[in-house]
């Protein structure tokens, strides 16, 4: 998960997962962009689990956890990767993203789909304007 602040102070999310199909082969997909109404660690938490859960998969399979090393993201005590654990209950490894590995991801896995480039260049265009 990564994301960034727009003008109105929500934080614009996107999630993406890693995981192994059924022919053991591992893949990343953009699971989701979602809006969290605030950038605090425990707003950006309770949007990572209900946008999982919203799509129907289940946080009892989240193996381990991947952000930047920003304290909101990888703090031991209040970041998002302690809250995950606690708001889950078990322990879940927190890896840092070195050299912004997701974002790459993330282009890589939009780059080709229309309505996601015409979402960009539309909230672009906003924010100049505003």
């Amino acid at each position: 998960m990564d994301g960034t602040p727009d003008p109105t102070g929500c934080e614009n999310i996107y999630i993406v997962v890693r995981f192994v199909d059924e022919n053991y082969v591992i893949k990343e997909r953009l699971l989701t962009i979602a809006t969290a109404v605030a950038g605090d660690a425990e707003t950006l938490t309770q949007t990572l689990i209900a946008e999982i859960r919203k799509v129907g998969l289940s946080t009892d399979t989240i193996l381990s956890q991947v952000y930047d090393g920003a304290s909101l993201m990888s703090g031991r005590h209040g970041g998002v990767q302690r809250l995950l654990q606690d708001e889950l209950g078990r322990e879940i490894p927190y890896v840092h993203r070195f050299n912004h590995q997701l974002h790459s991801v993330v282009v890589h896995a939009m780059s080709g789909e229309r309505a996601i480039e015409d979402l960009f260049n539309i909230c672009n265009v906003l924010y100049t304007f505003t």
